[in-house]
């Protein structure tokens, strides 16, 4: 309802119809004493709605309250003395019975104190008759006077409402004006369902368990808010303004299904219940961010408009039916895009699929084609699938590769690709459920690596690495930048992966299997002031480091390397946060290896 207008005029009154549908449970069953069969057990769900119109004093219908937002009341120019009628019809449509209320919220511009009403039952349109002058009542009472019952399917209550401006009214109330919204719920009969209308954030969060909370003017949060029941909550056509901060549905101790409909904007509202299934509808001008940490197996379906999402959850599925802003998907999530759904871009290490099963806007490739061809004319920002099987070579270099590409394998051990050669400083690759078998035998002898990146961009997850002969595994120049996750490296030898400068920025959740060189780095404030490497099983690998040629210096009277305190920060950081590491020194007359004694402290081992 645009409340501009209502309030010049002396009445208005906005459509809201909330239905709290729970599950009707019905069961067939049928028993055979001569075989061991029970068939054809179902269960079904009734269908509870309601038809709400609004009818004029000749009883002609003038506003369906579920589709049309015009109010049914709606009078200018008014004077002392001038009074109309008008109907409003409920009707239980569905299948079920239903418990109803019609409820008005007032807004008064300093008019109600000279209107009066009456609000009575009708048996036909039109029906009823005009109220004598002691059957007026103020309408300042109106917000209080709650019309409620029950039907049953197929049937239907017509009230009338009757309203004027009192004879006696004077000039005081000159230019003053009065509105109102018009709110009818309804909800199952059976149970202890209920609708709490909530005027205030102490409403909502006092909701008790299965309740459906309906607005009933606009709220905005000015704190945190979790809550930890499974309750439905339609905003009613009002707007729920988060004021920058968070609403969290949380845990619960039982399986919980949550409707959660209406206007949210201006902050995040996060999914964290791992027995929870959500239905999340934003009408429009909802602008809320989304946060999905847990839900039930599958599940948390976006529908309607919402701002960005952000999926962490490792259990369920999260589809996506409306419009959104970005997708995050993260490690191990997996997010659905549905027919006719609209997204902004995608983003992070979790599947991004549609209908199909297939990654989100994909080009599929047939298995072994030439992945080289196949890019070179593709538009920055396409996606390519790689069927199982065995793919050639690729090297990207020149103008012409300046693009973001995708590379998603069918799966790792499937998606055998020889090797991988990056020299295009704008080049933007990624390549997930891939294994790199081989390196490039017809490189230059410095770039015999089965991955060489002099410049550009390359993220990977879940790759695999199998080195049997070459150079490196990885070589990165000082100008790339490489973030590498949940991926296994196998058989790296004595020359593994080679970063220079600060070329490795993420290396995280990665596998080794042998103990060897893991990493080579030219040293350690160069190489890793900035990296993020945590949650790594190195195997008891070597991260290698040339100390006689960089920063790290030994005393020739001691057996105590020297280091600057950012350099045992970062020691400390990588000891603490990844299992079976060991750090190389390699000096001139020999090595030495740093790792943690039992009580956390730097132990170096001698020459």
């Amino acid at each position: 309802m645009d409340k501009k207008v209502t309030r010049k005029a002396l009445w208005a009154s906005g459509l809201s119809i909330v239905v709290c549908l729970a599950m009707l449970i019905s069961a067939t069953f049928a028993w055979f004493s001569d075989v061991a069969s029970n068939k054809g057990n179902v269960i079904a769900s009734g269908n509870l709605a309601i038809s709400v119109i609004g009818y004029d004093a000749n009883g002609d219908p003038t506003v369906n309250f579920k589709d049309e937002h015009d109010p049914v009341i709606n009078e200018s120019n008014w004077e002392p003395g001038l009074a109309n009628t008008k109907f409003v019809k409920i009707e239980n449509i569905g299948n079920l019975g239903l418990k109803y209320n019609l409820t008005f919220v007032t807004y008064d511009q300093g008019l109600q104190e000279a209107l009066w009403y009456k609000i009575t039952e009708a048996t036909t349109l039109p029906g009823g008759s005009v109220p004598t002058f002691e059957e007026r009542k103020q309408m300042g009472l109106i917000s209080s006077d709650i019309q409620d019952g029950d039907l049953t399917p197929g049937e239907s209550i017509i009230y009338r409402i009757d309203y004027g401006m009192n004879e006696s009214a004077g000039n005081t109330y000159m230019d003053k004006g009065f509105s109102a919204d018009i709110i009818v719920t309804a909800t199952q009969t059976n149970g202890d369902a209920k609708v709490v209308k909530a005027y205030t954030v102490h409403d909502i969060e006092t909701a008790a368990q299965n309740d459906t909370v309906v607005l009933m003017k606009d709220i905005t949060l000015d704190k945190n808010l979790a809550i930890n029941t499974n309750i439905n909550l339609d905003t009613n056509g009002y707007e729920f303004n988060l004021g920058g901060f968070s609403l969290t549905f949380g845990q619960t101790t039982y399986y919980a299904t949550y409707d959660i409909k209406g206007v949210f904007k201006n902050g995040i509202i996060i999914l964290d219940n791992s027995n929870g299934h959500f239905n999340m509808t934003g009408d429009a001008g909802t602008d809320a961010n989304i946060v999905v940490e847990n839900t039930y197996e599958g599940s948390a379906v976006l529908s309607g408009q919402w701002g960005n999402v952000n999926v962490n959850d490792t259990k369920g599925r999260t589809y996506i039916e409306g419009s959104v802003g970005n997708i995050n998907a993260g490690a191990g999530s997996t997010v659905i895009i549905r027919d006719g759904a609209e997204i902004g871009d995608i983003s992070g290490d979790g599947d991004v699929l549609d209908e199909e099963g297939m990654p989100y806007g994909a080009i599929v490739l047939e298995a072994g084609a030439d992945i080289q061809s196949a890019i070179k004319d593709a538009s920055s920002g396409t996606t390519f699938y790689l069927p199982n099987g065995t793919y050639s070579g690729v090297t990207i270099h020149g103008t012409s590769f300046g693009k973001q590409i995708t590379l998603i394998g069918q799966s790792r051990d499937g998606v055998k690709l020889e090797w991988l050669r990056i020299t295009n400083a704008n080049a933007d690759i990624t390549l997930k459920n891939i294994n790199i078998t081989s390196y490039n035998s017809g490189a230059s002898s410095i770039e015999r690596d089965m991955l060489y990146i002099s410049a550009g961009t390359v993220r990977l997850y879940n790759c695999k690495f199998n080195k049997t002969s070459g150079n490196y595994t990885i070589q990165a120049s000082a100008a790339a930048k490489v973030y590498i996750n949940k991926t296994e490296f196998l058989n790296s030898g004595s020359r593994p992966s080679y970063f220079n400068g600060n070329s490795l920025k993420v290396f995280t959740n990665n596998k080794y299997n042998s103990s060897s060189n893991a990493l080579n780095c030219d040293n350690i404030q160069a190489s890793l002031m900035e990296t993020v490497m945590t949650g790594n099983d190195f195997a008891n690998s070597n991260l290698y480091f040339n100390a006689s040629a960089y920063s790290i210096k030994s005393d020739a009277n001691s057996t105590v390397a020297q280091f600057t305190e950012a350099e045992q920060n970062v020691i400390w950081y990588l000891l603490r946060n990844n299992t079976n590491l060991r750090i190389r020194l390699a000096f001139s007359s020999g090595s030495r290896y740093l790792t943690l004694d039992s009580n956390g402290n730097l132990k170096m081992s001698s020459f």
